[in-house]
């Protein structure tokens, strides 16, 4: 694995930061990266800004200092790196000064904007880099996530910029509005609030590993199972879009449209809707990989995409991590899910190995897949082990403390469930509520 040429960004380093920056390429390159052989978008974002900007770099610095910090010494870095050096590994109080400096300079940049004299870009790039330094956490990434929104709403897409300060403003859009998905991000009770008018994908697709047809789907399912909740009714946009969806699905044969208003389960959901989202989950056809893409990335890609399919066809039946586990599903739904568990499973078992015996990155996408099957495993200690091991193998990999976190929700989950007690008292036992009582927000991506 290579690093960028850190010397051809022109940053002003001493030694000790010409490490730590190194560091972070290589952290990043196996970490904030899905889809390999195309760089690292993000960093490719940030990097000319942290030229510019003293404040950017810093920021970059204290991410690298938040890495170290959390660095396994059994991660499958070469021996003879300097990252195992346990002496290497930063000390929470230098993290946390950082942390507190980067801040700091955050505000010091926006008060430079409210007077005429700063840089929008910079405070973006700032506050995106904060982002990433609060996940998983508890509420640091949402808070950053929150500051980043308001950031790009009240700015507009530059017109004469760069095209470097496209990409970046760009970037940063696609990462908000995604994790404005609810179906990726459980024990978030915040409504966020951003609209993308870009739709060019190729940064964060690479970053995520989702194709942008595919997290449309997401996007929609998440909307109607929010729809579902009480209180709560299906977006506007999210209608407008849907009706658009049946419409052409109908010109090209389907002939399944949604129904507003029409006859309700007993469980209150709109059968003709959810009807409509499994046809086009169904009909689903995987983006065209480029020919310059190498056959042994192509297949563990592909695998992981159907893999990311079936799991929105479980999510959809099941209604999302705020259903009641305890409520069983419809015996034709329970059959097919049964099947897709196995083979979500066998997907999962092939994208881990390729990145254990072939360094491929897939497999740091797989959280939201594995949360989905996990809050399916309640009553299969067979399917627990097996979910339990993925998630430790993944972290053992990529040493992302998302995985860690899920391992512990999910056995918290289990073990409620088999206490024959709900989360909280009167109310249904759900993922969502387990990570509320523990205040925990965490993203799936």
């Amino acid at each position: 694995m290579s690093y960028f040429d850190v010397t051809a960004w022109n940053l002003k380093l001493s030694g000790a930061d010409n490490q730590n920056i190194r560091f972070l390429i290589r952290r990043c390159q196996r970490t904030l990266v899905a889809i390999p052989g195309y760089g690292v978008p993000i960093l490719q974002c940030l990097m000319p800004l942290a030229a510019r900007h003293a404040t950017s770099l810093s920021a970059l610095l204290s991410l690298a200092l938040r890495f170290r910090s959390s660095e396994s010494l059994t991660d499958g870095i070469s021996d003879s790196s300097p990252i195992k050096n346990a002496s290497n590994r930063s000390s929470p109080t230098l993290v946390m000064d950082s942390y507190q400096q980067a801040i700091s300079n955050l505000r010091s940049s926006l008060f430079r904007l409210q007077s005429g004299q700063g840089d929008i870009e910079e405070a973006i790039a700032v506050s995106m880099i904060l982002w990433i330094f609060g996940l998983p956490g508890h509420e640091i990434w949402s808070i950053h996530l929150h500051g980043l929104i308001a950031l790009l709403e009240s700015t507009p897409i530059p017109a004469s910029g760069t095209q470097i300060q496209s990409n970046l403003h760009q970037f940063a859009t696609m990462t908000a509005a995604h994790l404005d998905i609810r179906a990726i991000s459980i024990g978030r009770h915040e409504i966020l609030s951003l609209s993308v008018e870009e739709k060019t994908f190729s940064g964060w697709e690479i970053s995520s590993g989702y194709p942008e047809s595919l997290m449309t789907i997401i996007a929609l399912v998440s909307a109607i199972v929010e729809d579902d909740l009480p209180g709560k009714e299906l977006d506007p946009v999210c209608r407008e879009y849907l009706e658009q969806l049946a419409f052409h699905s109908s010109h090209a044969g389907s002939g399944v449209s949604p129904i507003y208003g029409s006859p309700m389960t007993t469980n209150g959901r709109n059968v003709k809707l959810i009807a409509f989202m499994e046809s086009i989950i169904t009909q689903w056809k995987p983006p065209s990989i480029p020919d310059s893409v190498l056959l042994e990335t192509s297949i563990p890609l592909l695998v992981m995409w159907e893999v990311m399919r079936k799991t929105a066809m479980i999510y959809l039946w099941r209604g999302g991590f705020e259903a009641d586990i305890t409520v069983p599903l419809p015996k034709e739904q329970e059959i097919t899910v049964n099947r897709f568990t196995r083979e979500i499973c066998g997907g999962i078992e092939q994208v881990i190995q390729a990145a254990e015996k072939f360094h491929m990155p897939m497999a740091n996408s797989l959280i939201w897949p594995l949360a989905v099957i996990g809050n399916e495993a309640s009553r299969s200690p067979t399917l627990q082990a097996k979910v339990q091991e993925y998630l430790e193998r993944i972290y053992t990999y990529f040493q992302i403390p998302h995985h860690q976190m899920m391992a512990t929700l999910l056995q918290q989950l289990w073990d409620t469930l088999k206490k024959g007690s709900g989360a909280v008292s009167g109310a249904p036992l759900c993922l969502h509520l387990i990570c509320l009582e523990e205040n925990i927000r965490l993203p799936l991506l």
